[in-house]
């Protein structure tokens, strides 16, 4: 009896053992195991080229002869909500470079019936055209996918032709390549003082000289002229110096007189003498900075 109870009792050991091993086991086991992988969405994008002809019924568009579709796309997903959106493409011709241009012209995309997934049809005539999918299901989130595809034959660039803005109109009195003073006075007359001081004043003659651009025989285009200059005097100085001085003539109706020509070359004034230094150093300036 004592042999049999001690044998039990053994037996019953081992049992335990076992039965602990094998939990150490089961439990490792389960810790050791991946994760259930959650369910991913798959997306395949097909493109049949048109025409494919297309018609709604009861409000949804499906296959059949009355109306024609430039082509259809079809998506392949097991997301819940499936957009498609689609944008023309014009192709621009800059300097010689050739580059693709996303417009925001209106292009008809239309839910048709498919045995699975999406399919859509877009209703536009020949030309390049972006497609934008986008997918959208509580499991993933959003995911978005962007094609381009053309549609019949290319469409050749749009060349760019370059604006040239007008040349402006010149007010100059005269023609000059820059700042150009001319002064023509009574050589023979008596200027009131502050006139005669526009004259004499160092400051206007160290504007000039430091502005004023050069004439054809190297000196500078300023002078301050009796208004009777005869045609003799003036057919050894320089031909614009000349026309200058023919141009101011036509323009003045008194004396003493002041055309300038701006440092552009195309703006300019031809008016009196002003009154004083001051006022002639502003009109100068205005003409010359």
């Amino acid at each position: 009896m004592v042999g049999s109870t001690g044998l039990f009792q053994k037996e019953n050991r081992v049992r335990v053992l076992i039965f602990c091993l094998l939990a150490v086991c089961c439990t490792h086991a389960a810790q050791a195991a991946p994760p259930k992988p959650i369910v991913e969405l798959s997306t395949a994008i097909t493109l049949d080229a048109g025409p494919v002809p297309l018609a709604k019924i009861e409000g949804r568009w499906v296959a059949a002869p009355t109306a024609v579709a430039a082509a259809v796309i079809h998506v392949e997903t097991e997301a819940r909500w499936v957009q498609c959106r689609v944008a023309k493409i014009v192709t621009v011709d800059i300097s010689g470079v050739q580059v693709d241009v996303v417009t925001a012209a209106a292009v008809d995309v239309l839910d048709v019936v498919s045995l699975t997934g999406k399919s859509f049809g877009i209703v536009a005539p020949a030309g390049k055209y972006q497609c934008t999918i986008t997918a959208t299901d509580g499991r993933t989130g959003i995911t978005q996918e962007v094609r381009q595809i053309t549609l019949g034959d290319p469409v050749p660039p749009t060349p760019v032709v370059p604006i040239v803005p007008p040349k402006p109109v010149s007010t100059a009195p005269f023609p000059a390549s820059g700042f150009a003073v001319l002064i023509v006075q009574e050589a023979s007359g008596i200027l009131p003082g502050p006139k005669q001081a526009i004259l004499n004043s160092l400051d206007v003659r160290k504007y000039i000289d430091e502005r004023a651009v050069e004439l054809s025989d190297g000196s500078l285009f300023r002078r301050v002229w009796d208004d009777d200059i005869s045609t003799y005097d003036l057919s050894d100085i320089p031909a614009e110096l000349k026309k200058a001085y023919e141009l101011t003539l036509e323009e003045m109706d008194s004396l003493p007189w002041i055309a300038i020509v701006g440092k552009d070359g195309t703006s300019g004034y031809s008016g009196p003498l002003p009154e004083d230094v001051n006022r002639t150093m502003e009109l100068l300036k205005e003409y010359g900075e």
